[in-house]
């Protein structure tokens, strides 16, 4: 996955892994964290793009007329410049920066949180044992990150624990170290899980078995 690759290597995905082993040792909850590439859809994007790409031609004046042969009608020059701007709209689109750029903030913000609460129900952390799941979510793309826990843990942390797994979370995505920061994150949901919902050696495992979940869209 090249999208990936600027932010979690192997040494990365074994961090993640030995911590997600530590925190089973520690608790009979279930952390699963998620990493996508994007959360909101983009289809948008090259038309917008390319929209503006040919009204500034035409603003600047600049376009096929000028460099088409004499005698070649109006309408044809008219066809290249829309199929030119909608070519380069595309190509365009494809880069991430200008996606995001692109993409109304509000917009974004809904679209990670939506896709938060859908791999919740999708990974059945709902289900989790004692309702004590977490989902540690990043968005690459939108640079957001959203932690969610089941009912049978979210109102037992401390104020701002949440918000310190979440910060945890979006500081490893900002150093291009995803690794250090989903494994520091895990550590510090298992903490609370611990002490909550510690693990019972007699008892044994859920099926739900958390583990590290790569996502190229998250709708």
């Amino acid at each position: 996955m090249r999208w990936l690759s600027r932010h979690l290597d192997h040494e990365g995905r074994a961090k993640i892994e030995a911590a997600l082993k530590a925190a089973e040792a520690r608790t009979a909850g279930e952390i699963v964290p998620v990493i996508v590439r994007r959360s909101a859809p983009c289809g948008h994007v090259p038309w917008l793009l390319g929209a503006l790409i040919y009204a500034g031609a035409k603003l600047l004046g600049r376009g096929w007329a000028e460099v088409l042969p004499w005698g070649h009608g109006p309408w044809m020059a008219a066809l290249l410049d829309l199929a030119s701007a909608a070519l380069l709209g595309a190509g365009l689109g494809r880069i991430g920066g200008l996606r995001r750029l692109l993409t109304p903030r509000r917009d974004r913000f809904v679209a990670v949180h939506r896709a938060a609460e859908v791999a919740f129900h999708r990974l059945n952390l709902h289900r989790a044992r004692g309702e004590a799941g977490v989902l540690l979510f990043v968005s690459l793309e939108e640079r957001r990150a959203v932690v969610l826990a089941g009912k049978g843990i979210s109102d037992l942390a401390q104020p701002g624990h949440w918000d310190e797994t979440c910060r945890l979370l979006l500081d490893g995505a900002a150093r291009h170290d995803l690794g250090s920061g989903v494994a520091a994150a895990v550590e510090k949901a298992a903490e609370v899980l611990a002490l909550h919902h510690p693990h019972d050696p007699s008892t044994p495992r859920p099926e739900l078995k958390g583990r590290l979940h790569l996502l190229h869209d998250g709708f």
